[in-house]
């Protein structure tokens, strides 16, 4: 996002036609979600999101068929949702435009340093964790992953079996 022009601010509002609709003035809060591999690693990053002032983030797992992952979310709060001009309302003043641009600017270099210092702690984070894995490791890692799932359901289809082979034998017995 680029920061606000006042000179198009005050353009905007003093161009609009009132009675066709209205004119807001909007700086949305800073979202950002992250999907991590292991929980350790969410945990690593929602610390470095905390440390950088993201006050309102979380961890949310997101579980598939194969693998579960987790979706670090960071959140920051600051937001201005003003109503500028709209039928039967006359122009905001021209101070009113300039305290609303510089507001929303300091939110934004705000927000764009918070989002710079996540980097940083996330980075230093990244030298406690072990060394990534490599594709051949990967391939081995879920090959077993594989393997262990289809004997646990080859286990337990074999052991519905047997219940219902001595069921039958019950039912046949004198």
């Amino acid at each position: 996002h680029d920061e606000p022009e006042e000179g198009k601010v005050v353009e905007a509002v003093e161009t609009a036609d009132g009675e066709k609709g209205a004119v807001w003035f909007r700086f949305e809060p800073y979202i950002l979600h992250v999907q991590a591999r292991t929980f350790q690693a969410a945990t690593n990053l929602l610390k470095a999101g905390l440390a950088a002032g993201f006050r309102n983030s979380g961890i949310v797992p997101s579980i598939s068929s194969t693998t579960t992952t987790y979706i670090v979310a960071f959140r920051l709060t600051t937001q201005i949702n003003t109503l500028l001009t709209g039928p039967a309302l006359p122009p905001p003043p021209h101070p009113l435009l300039t305290h609303l641009v510089t507001t929303a600017t300091a939110h934004l270099h705000t927000t764009w340093n918070r989002a710079a210092l996540l980097l940083e702690e996330f980075r230093a984070s990244q030298t406690l964790l072990p060394p990534k894995e490599t594709p051949q490791e990967k391939w081995t890692r879920r090959r077993e992953e594989g393997l262990r799932k289809q004997a646990s359901t080859a286990a337990a289809a074999h052991q519905a079996d047997e219940d219902e082979c001595f069921e039958y034998q019950m039912d046949f017995e004198f």
